[in-house]
């Protein structure tokens, strides 16, 4: 097939929401173009949408890192030019139409999703391979296939799962190089240019994990419209705290590689971290629809210290030789993102700030940025056993004052963290209370084994559901410039006494004559009188008394 079709450039693709909370369909430069017109991308899924947004932001490094200005940060290695640069971007507040085009129109023939010789984000010679095919249901994120069990979302039946047009069929392919999972093969395939094929290696190969942003603890910040986003997540800066380094975007290549499994190092510049080909794909197509494609094993690096990945929460790992850091996945999908507040801005022993953060901390200090709101989001695509198929896609956000992620901050969120331990041992008080409660029930050893600890556990979850709305609503409150440090402490403190306080009484009150009763070992009216006290305790020994 010789045929060349679905310029992302030209053609509709991108779903987003506009201003009026409208759905829209644009080309990749009307999204760019008229981000601060947007409110956010909003396409099938969340991990879809940060796929895009990472695509986005790919092309603004290939514009932006480039200028004489950055140019001259890097032979400086002047990081605060890069803030000042950043700065003076936001003050414009949109992305000049000029400046974006005449990229985009330089590599325009690198942009066809069908192209003989170089679509869009795929290896053209995996036309020919006779390995590794899958049907469009695979490709689709909100479809999780199995032999033996329904599909955990039935959005899709019949046809729609067997055929994609073109649009959905590049954003899927977007989401796919980012979120694929990792079946485990026994062989490499490489592709022999002498006799233009592929050949299969045939001995036991190390899996290179799900596509690179599966094997994140995402975080990434949202602003007010889609330029916001976009400008917040821009970091101008290494992990080093020094410019990022040339590079070129994958579209740029002059040689796409193409071999299974190709292990780089760690990119240095923006456009090559934010284009990364984790897998290459193909997509088989007939009569101008997908109806599957083919797929394997892309670019890959360690993820050991990979700290020029500013999306990720971090967990320290410790080693009698080296102590290492690796990106942190896999969270609890009943645990509110707000209990992590500790971690998430290193205020815990061993835990690292996710880069995006750090940046965000920089701007505010360096004044960038006004005091002002920014969502700080999660995602998190929980895979199957040896990360084969996808169990659950999990997100959440929470609504925090720039000022507070500033330096003068910092004691806010040392003080925060505080709370949220203070928080943990309330809710523990609680659930030490229907422990107490299912004592005075009576109940036997077996009942014990099977009930008595799911029932405690269920209950504090049902804590951190009634403090939730509570505790965000508290969170974004806070103006580090202007609150005092101890009433909004207190306040909060107030705050989850009386939730839990009122949720005890309910407990006690609902146990039951049998509980009210009690036996030699607990009562109700004792276990509550109990609580109170665990309570008070509590709150004396963290000076809120």
């Amino acid at each position: 097939m010789n045929e060349v079709d679905f310029n992302l450039l030209d053609e509709p693709w991108i779903i987003v929401a506009n201003a009026q909370g409208q759905e829209e369909t644009l080309t990749l430069t009307e999204t760019l173009v008229r981000s601060h017109e947007l409110a956010s991308i909003s396409g099938e899924m969340t991990a879809q949408d940060i796929s895009i947004t990472r695509l986005l932001l790919g092309v603004l490094y290939t514009i932006y890192t480039r200028t004489d200005e950055y140019k001259e940060a890097q032979d400086y290695n002047n990081g605060d030019m890069c803030t000042e640069i950043w700065k003076n971007m936001w003050k414009r507040g949109h992305f000049p139409e000029n400046e974006i085009t005449e990229y985009l129109e330089a590599y325009r023939d690198r942009f066809w999703l069908i192209h003989p010789g170089r679509p869009f984000y795929q290896v053209a010679s995996l036309e020919t391979l006779d390995k590794s095919h899958f049907i469009t249901s695979k490709m689709i994120g909100d479809i999780v296939e199995s032999a033996n069990k329904t599909p955990l979302f039935s959005s899709r039946t019949g046809r729609g799962k067997q055929k994609l047009l073109y649009p959905e069929a590049a954003r899927w392919l977007i989401h796919l190089n980012s979120f694929d999972d990792a079946a485990l093969k026994k062989t490499k395939l490489d592709y022999d240019h002498d006799s233009n094929s592929w050949k299969a290696t045939t001995r036991d190969f190390e899996s290179i994990g799900p596509g690179w942003l599966g094997q994140l603890g995402l975080v990434y910040a949202m602003g007010n419209n889609l330029f916001e986003t976009l400008m917040l997540n821009f970091t101008l800066r290494q992990s080093s705290q020094e410019p990022w380094e040339s590079g070129k975007a994958a579209w740029e290549l002059e040689t796409p590689r193409s071999s299974e499994r190709t292990s780089i190092v760690m990119p240095t510049s923006g456009e090559e971290l934010f284009t990364l080909q984790s897998r290459r794909i193909y997509l088989k197509r007939v009569d101008g629809v997908v109806v599957g494609f083919v797929i394997i094993g892309g670019d890959h690096f360690s993820k050991e210290d990979a700290f020029n990945e500013p999306m990720t929460m971090w967990r320290l790992k410790k080693d009698k030789q080296k102590d290492s850091y690796f990106p942190k996945t896999e969270q609890s999908t009943s645990k509110q993102f707000w209990r992590d507040f500790a971690p998430l801005m290193a205020k815990t022993d061993g835990s690292r700030k996710p880069g995006i953060l750090k940046w965000l901390d920089t701007l505010r200090s360096k004044r960038a940025i006004p005091s002002r709101h920014v969502r700080i989001c999660t995602l998190n695509v929980i895979y199957g056993s040896q990360s084969s198929g996808v169990k659950e896609v999990w997100s959440d956000a929470i609504s925090i004052n720039t000022t507070v992620l500033s330096e003068l901050g910092d004691n806010w969120q040392v003080c925060i963290s505080e709370l949220l331990k203070l928080t943990d041992s309330l809710v523990g008080c609680l659930g030490a209370l229907v422990a107490d409660i299912e004592l005075s029930k009576g109940i036997d050893e077996g009942d014990k084994k099977k009930n008595y600890y799911k029932v405690v556990n269920e209950a504090k979850e049902d804590a951190y559901m009634q403090l939730d709305i509570p505790f965000r609503t508290w969170l974004t409150s806070i103006n580090a410039e202007s609150d005092d440090i101890n009433d909004t402490m207190k306040h909060w403190v107030s705050i989850a006494k009386t939730t839990l306080l009122n949720t005890g009484k309910e407990l006690v009150e609902q146990a039951g004559p049998q509980a009210f009763k009690g036996n030699t070992k607990m009562a109700a009216p004792e276990a509550y009188r109990k609580f109170i006290n665990s309570i008070s305790k509590c709150l004396r020994e963290a000076d809120f008394a």
